[in-house]
């Protein structure tokens, strides 16, 4: 008996760009604080955010749920549906201070 649930791939890629995003914003948060340590910080992000989603994806595939496999992939998809609605909400605000920034 097999307890592996693959995800589709635009479900994966989803759950990518949410933790890439989410990577993003901690460490611009970080470098906001500590600013020295945007020399190293910055380099690696986008490593660190490609190995976190890697692991996050892999360990979601391996605790969901055999028995049933459609409903579990939905609500993986809602629920990175709703984590990506809410980092665009952020982004737009985020974007909107900006301009009234500048």
């Amino acid at each position: 008996m097999s307890w592996f649930v693959e995800l589709p791939s635009d479900t994966q890629i989803a759950i990518g760009v949410a933790i890439m995003a989410l990577v993003n914003i901690l460490t611009s948060l970080v470098v906001a604080y500590v600013p020295w340590l945007d020399g190293f910080i910055g380099k690696y992000k986008e490593e660190w955010a490609i190995a976190l989603s890697g692991a996050v994806v892999a360990w979601l595939q391996n605790i969901l749920p055999e028995a049933y496999p459609e409903l579990s992939v939905l609500a993986v998809q809602f629920v990175a549906g709703v984590i990506l609605a809410l980092l665009a909400k952020y982004g737009l605000a985020k974007l909107k201070v900006k301009a009234f920034i500048r």
